[in-house]
């Protein structure tokens, strides 16, 4: 499918982690059905595509860097590595509060993909693109990726 499937593993432990949060539906299924199911992919019989979404949760780093390559997070200085997955399950594993990882589930869902910059973590503070502070964001940032902010309420880190 041309997708990291060690991404997929990284979902479900997301999911198993973020229980009563996230959607449980999600453990049962084959990396394709899970695909299927976030949108992720176009599929009818067999995968036609993959999405902007399939890249950016599942994607390999050389994909990223090559497709999505404005996509960026920068956690106190330093650039994270990989996917949308990867960097939520790094920074859960340092700790970060529940409420960071939403906003930065937020400012990821709303950032535009087509321009430099990079989302960024300061603290418990998460700035977007052009270092306007999330929640500060208002109505007049739409959410640009609708699947991205489903996929992220369905593993449990946006609300």
């Amino acid at each position: 499918m041309g997708l990291d499937p060690l991404e997929f593993e990284r979902l479900r432990r997301l999911v198993r982690e973020n229980a009563g949060r996230s959607d449980p539906r999600l453990l049962e299924l084959s990396h394709r059905a899970a695909a299927v199911a976030l949108g992720a992919v176009e599929a009818g019989v067999e995968v036609t595509g993959i999405r902007f979404l399939g890249l950016l949760l599942f994607g390999s780093e050389e994909s990223l860097r090559r497709f999505v390559p404005c996509h960026e997070v920068i956690f106190e200085g330093e650039t994270l590595p990989g996917g949308v997955l990867r960097i939520l399950d790094e920074l859960k594993g340092r700790d970060v509060p529940e409420a960071v990882l939403e906003a930065l589930g937020e400012a990821l869902a709303r950032r535009d993909y087509t321009r430099p910059g990079a989302v960024r973590v300061e603290g418990t503070r998460v700035f977007a693109d052009e270092g306007v502070l999330v929640g500060e964001l208002g109505s007049e940032s739409p959410v640009l990726h609708a699947l991205l902010a489903e996929a992220l309420r369905r593993v449990g880190v946006r609300e």
